[in-house]
């Protein structure tokens, strides 16, 4: 029980030491800042979700150790050593690619008989499992332009499986999962509030830590829960990712190229032209407006996890929306 106090008490003294010495300034987040307007924000979420996930689970060292390796990626982005996106994707690949093999943590049923009868095929299994983790890895940090939109996104997810029961497949009791949610929503808050930035670190972090989470879940409840409904769980920062790489394509724009086309910053700027509310509370509204959207969405999907026309249909909602407001603000902003 003493988590409880301790982990509050260790954020604020961790978040003060690292902004007086300057460690994690947010070189790569300039682009954040321009929605932001807030200066010296230390990039050191990933280090508070390193030390909770510590905490719940130090009795699975393995799970500790690659969570270790891909936020230590994610820190030589943050810290300006790893700039090039092609040796940070290569490394990804190899952490990821390793992280499978170690766990077993291959996509067992897909319910569609022709796809299940390809991914019989162990080596296929296998890189189409990695293929969907790198997805969400770096949907993740293509998500994080508003302050808590990932980490909300991320509490309400943990928020529908706990409301499912489905929580307790990571073995972990009652007072455990009280302690995660108080420390997720105590760093939803901070991050609400300009007191730290996830950065590349915390991104990734928290697309592995969800990858293993989801895929658990679903490969131990084959029969109960439907591979699609985990599709929904995660179907913003994949299909933000997805739709990035394709319309730059489209656009012959390198996909490794940063830009401000995300649907979340057209909708940030959108509401900066209507309205005089500084930078650094509209950055936070605006994710507030996203992530209750997303809670409904993934609430009325979890009406019925276990059928997998019903989530096809969420599914289908859900894009249809995003593809309509992206282009519907892209022709109004020019």
């Amino acid at each position: 029980m003493i988590n409880f106090f301790l982990f509050p008490i260790l954020i604020l003294i961790l978040n003060t030491i690292i902004k007086k010495f300057n460690y994690l300034p947010n070189y790569n987040g300039s682009r954040h800042q321009t929605f932001t307007n807030v200066s010296n924000i230390p990039l050191s979420g990933g280090i508070y979700i390193l030390v909770l996930l510590s905490i719940l689970f130090f009795s699975k060292i393995t799970l500790i150790i690659f969570c270790v390796i891909i936020f230590l990626i994610g820190l030589a982005s943050d810290k300006n050593v790893l700039t090039s996106p092609k040796k940070r994707l290569i490394l990804q690949i190899l952490t990821v690619l390793s992280f499978v093999y170690f766990f077993d943590l291959t996509i067992q049923n897909t319910r569609v008989e022709i796809i299940d009868k390809i991914l019989e095929s162990y080596y296929i299994k296998f890189i189409f499992t990695s293929f969907c983790i790198l997805v969400l890895i770096n949907g993740s940090n293509f998500i994080d332009g508003l302050n808590s939109l990932l980490l909300g996104y991320f509490t309400i997810i943990l928020f529908i499986i706990f409301n499912l029961g489905l929580l307790n497949q990571l073995e972990i009791n009652q007072v455990e999962i009280f302690f995660l949610f108080f420390a997720l929503l105590l760093l939803v808050f901070c991050n609400f509030f300009n007191f730290f930035f996830l950065g590349d670190s915390g991104s990734y972090l928290i697309g592995l830590f969800l990858s293993y989470l989801l895929i658990s879940i679903y490969n131990n409840n084959l029969y109960s829960v439907s591979p699609y409904f985990v599709i929904v769980l995660l179907w913003y920062p994949c299909f933000e990712n997805l739709f990035s790489i394709i319309r730059k394509k489209i656009s012959n724009i390198s996909p490794t190229k940063a830009d401000h086309n995300h649907l979340h910053q057209l909708i940030f700027i959108s509401f900066q032209n209507i309205t005089n509310i500084p930078k650094k509370y509209l950055n936070s509204i605006v994710s507030i407006i996203i992530n209750i959207f997303n809670f409904v969405v993934l609430y009325v999907a979890s009406l019925e996890y276990n059928s997998s026309i019903y989530q096809i249909s969420v599914l289908i909602f859900c894009v249809a929306t995003y593809l309509f407001l992206y282009f519907l603000l892209k022709k109004k902003l020019g």
